[in-house]
């Protein structure tokens, strides 16, 4: 996952956490060590977002938060503006995304978390590509929301998602042109997309999930 950085004036704070950031964003397991400031936390939970880790999710932010991140429809390549001071900002294709981050009190060395997320105004059914399909579809599933879901599949796909018990650990593992899959520990479940006809970009929508030794 690539993550652009348009502000130069972060280049020094970034500096700091350019080693430990992507090996936050990219890790398929939690990681224990706390954020030691305002861009490893923001980061950190766009990571979890995008890679549709709830869990992980939870180490940069309070459920709450974590549960409106999951919940926005948005293309998932977002651009990194960088942070002033606790505010850190993302640009997406919908418009800018606003983090509040705070460092917790307590502690014995510095540990921030994100504290009030602002969205703009969300696109529907916006899925340029099949991996932005399948993931929109598993975090409006992690979430229970059937109507978020109709956004990403059809309604016999999300029929079909919801068939999986919840709670249920899926690690995605990529996609081979329409097919996607995700495994878990007893099994895996595959899923077929295809692109909506019709639309000025590119859209793509879940026809199929198959799941595998449930």
């Amino acid at each position: 996952m690539n993550i652009l950085f348009k502000n130069s004036a972060s280049i020094g704070l970034i500096a700091l956490v350019a080693i430990s950031v992507p090996s936050v964003i990219q890790a398929q397991t939690p990681v224990n060590s706390a954020s030691c400031n305002a861009t490893q936390a923001a980061l950190g939970l766009y990571g979890a977002w995008h890679d549709a880790n709830y869990s992980r999710a939870l180490q940069y932010a309070g459920a709450d938060i974590v549960k409106q991140l999951f919940a926005y429809q948005s293309s998932r390549n977002w651009e990194f503006d960088g942070c002033q001071k606790n505010n850190c900002s993302f640009g997406t294709s919908n418009g800018t995304v606003n983090m509040q981050v705070q460092s917790l009190l307590g502690t014995s060395s510095p540990s921030f978390r994100v504290t009030s997320i602002k969205f703009p105004n969300p696109s529907p059914n916006l899925s340029p590509t099949p991996k932005d399909a399948v993931l929109g579809l598993v975090r409006a599933w992690q979430l229970g929301n059937r109507s978020a879901a109709s956004q990403y599949a059809s309604s016999d796909a999300v029929n079909q998602m919801f068939q999986v018990r919840k709670g249920t650990s899926l690690e995605f593992e990529g996609c081979q042109e329409l097919d996607c899959l995700f495994s878990y520990s007893n099994g895996g479940v595959r899923m077929r997309v295809e692109s909506l006809l019709g639309t000025s970009t590119p859209n793509y929508r879940v026809t199929l999930v198959n799941i595998q030794n449930l």
